[in-house]
């Protein structure tokens, strides 16, 4: 009986020993899986530590390119240059790491349009610029669009991928204010403008060397001391153009279709644009434009 009891323990005792290697067996393999796959994170996360920081160089090479070249006393428009940084190029210190770059324009929205605007107390004819309601001024040449690719790989997993808006710099354009008339240049304007007809004047802006000025911001009115009165519009995407009619309408409620009168004045007009460049205030008039009967 002893014996029988013996070698039943031995038994159990043997059955255990061998679950007992099984989930050690198990234990291990799922250890060295984890293991593994431990250590292909590790390698991915320095991989992408790498790329990060080739790609944040990239980045920080081009804006202080941009600012020297485009700012104050830069010798580039801030559309130009932009080139130089499309091949791509090996990081200096990861060699294993290359990084492209793809650049295109974007617009941003004026952050005020209605603040932009010039408003004269008790007018109530159009004599001053009005623009299309519910559209949003954007200044189509202020930013651009930089994707920045750091890869060390020809996988899709083997890259980063940064996108970043720069925009314009500040700059001072050179203008002092007894002399920044000069800034607004005109084209396109009329010597006379029979009835009911129109004409689109132009305001080129320029720096103090002659280079223009993108996305500048012009606001438009007829000059008050001229003897006769017109129609101007424009429109939030192009501020540097105004539509000048020869009629005028008068409407006192703007909650009310249809204008109160329209009439014509004869006499004449001259058109101011108006524009800040740098905290520095440009306003500058066309010629007298003849308004015929």
């Amino acid at each position: 009986m002893r014996d029988r009891i013996r070698l039943g323990k031995t038994g159990v005792s043997l059955a255990e020993a061998i679950v007992a290697c099984f989930i050690l067996t198990a234990a291990m393999a799922v250890s060295a899986a984890l293991y593994h796959s431990a250590l292909n994170h590790s390698v991915r996360i320095d991989r992408l530590h790498r790329a990060s920081r080739a790609v944040d160089r990239r980045i920080e090479e081009i804006r202080a390119w941009s600012r020297d070249a485009h700012g104050t006393n830069g010798v580039l428009s801030f559309d130009q240059g932009w080139d130089r940084f499309l091949p791509e190029k090996v990081d200096p210190e990861y060699p294993e790491m290359s990084v492209s770059v793809s650049i295109d324009d974007h617009g941003l929205l004026s952050p005020s349009s209605a603040f932009e605007e010039v408003r004269f107390a008790a007018q109530s004819d159009n004599t001053v610029a009005h623009t299309a309601k519910n559209e949003k001024r954007t200044l189509h040449e202020s930013a651009k669009l930089l994707v920045v690719t750091g890869k060390w790989g020809e996988g899709p997993k083997d890259r980063i991928v940064a996108r970043f808006l720069l925009a314009d710099p500040v700059k001072d354009y050179g203008w002092t204010s007894d002399q920044a008339y000069r800034a607004v240049e005109f084209s396109n304007v009329p010597a006379s403008l029979a009835r009911d007809r129109s004409a689109t004047i132009i305001a080129k802006i320029v720096d103090r060397n002659g280079r223009a000025v993108k996305n500048a911001v012009v606001s438009w009115y007829i000059d008050p001391a001229s003897l006769g009165k017109a129609l101007v519009e424009t429109h939030p995407s192009r501020s540097d153009r105004v539509v000048l009619t020869n009629v005028v309408q008068i409407d006192s409620d703007p909650d009310v279709e249809g204008y109160e009168l329209t009439t014509h004045t004869g006499g004449w007009v001259q058109v101011v644009a108006r524009v800040r460049l740098g905290g520095i205030e440009a306003v500058n008039k066309t010629a007298r434009i003849e308004l015929g009967l």
